[in-house]
């Protein structure tokens, strides 16, 4: 088959990779060329973890596929793509209604290498904490971060090496269907490329793409922070000596991840307002004021003085909050894979 994948983030250049080594010729388009500074996709680390609460059963298995897949893939390349740090998840409530409590329950169950902590035993491992209003901590030794920009780098690299093409930069303006073929216009040309299929990888882009379809996927701002420990401090924020972790995640929203690049990631899970996904990217005094509340009360151990960089991004939420990998209602041969 001849595949066309709009889009060059990790879900585009993952995809194409597959089609690649299965045999398919696949050609990516991107705006502009991966990593892209503003694509979804393009940070110094994303989390890896098998938390999921009541949805463990879905996303577990997809989470230790990803990971077998990002050791094979950093075998290739200069160095790890995927550091294991384990995960510490911080719960205000520990029952059967919570996130927390649901993921140790379904990990216990299922064989995982999780454990449940008092807030006290967590302290002395993990110091750099605030427990106060914590009822239970979870330490599972699996997870930790992915080196995301690294990444799609990577995977890229294995896609030319495997005989993909990427054409980039090259904005695409629509895709549509006819008869047999699957076809991709390209901003500024009236030519239209013809493939066997398409799928469209294109994150907060997918309504702009899909017509009909603007209700399905709403891009949402979103912000992360970084603070800068001094180099005399640097161990304590470093694993193994701090985790990727998550502070109460359904209520709060924040989680974060250790040192890379010497910067300490500090970011909000909760999806924001809705977003243009070509406006500027930009990070307000108020969002910086909440990292900065945020880390005085449960991260004392970080001095506010350290605040380096702020980065603002977005979230593609689909309507339900799962990922979408799909054939397009009322398309033959266009399919969707995104959601992230």
């Amino acid at each position: 088959m001849n595949v066309g994948v709009v889009g060059a983030g990790i879900f585009g250049l993952s995809s194409a990779l597959e089609f690649a080594r299965r045999g398919h010729r696949v050609t990516v388009f991107d705006r502009a060329m991966p990593p892209a500074d503003d694509a979804a996709s393009t940070d110094r680390s994303k989390a890896l973890r098998f938390e999921y609460g009541g949805e463990c059963p879905l996303y577990v298995p997809l989470v230790a596929e990803a990971r077998g897949r990002y050791r094979a893939l950093e075998r290739d390349w200069a160095r790890p793509l995927y550091v294991e740090t384990g995960v510490l998840a911080l719960a205000a409530t520990f029952d059967e209604t919570r996130h927390e409590f649901l993921s140790y329950n379904y990990l216990v169950e299922h064989g995982w290498p999780i454990e449940a902590w008092t807030p006290a035993e967590a302290s002395k491992r993990f110091p750099q904490f605030s427990y106060d209003g914590i009822d239970a901590v979870t330490w599972n030794p699996q997870g930790g971060y992915v080196r995301a920009a690294e990444a799609v780098r990577a995977t890229l690299a294995a896609l030319r090496e495997a005989g993909g093409v990427v054409v980039a930069p090259a904005r695409v303006a629509g895709v549509d269907e006819s008869g047999v073929q699957a076809r991709v216009t390209l901003a500024g040309s009236l030519e239209r490329l013809e493939f066997d299929a398409v799928v469209v990888c294109a994150g907060p882009w997918f309504r702009t793409l899909v017509p009909g379809r603007e209700d399905f996927v709403t891009p949402t701002r979103q912000y992360v922070t970084y603070y800068r420990p001094p180099s005399s401090d640097a161990s304590r924020f470093a694993p193994p000596a701090f985790p990727v972790w998550m502070h109460d995640l359904v209520e709060t929203g924040w989680y974060g991840m250790p040192l890379e690049d010497g910067l300490l990631k500090v970011a909000h899970h909760h999806p924001g307002g809705v977003a243009d996904p070509d406006a500027p990217r930009v990070v307000t005094a108020e969002d910086r004021a909440l990292s900065l509340a945020f880390v005085a009360r449960h991260l004392p151990a970080l001095d506010a003085g350290w605040y380096a960089e702020d980065k603002g991004c977005l979230y593609e939420m689909t309507d339900d909050g799962h990922f979408v990998v799909d054939l397009v209602p009322g398309r033959a041969r266009t399919f969707v894979a995104g959601g992230g």
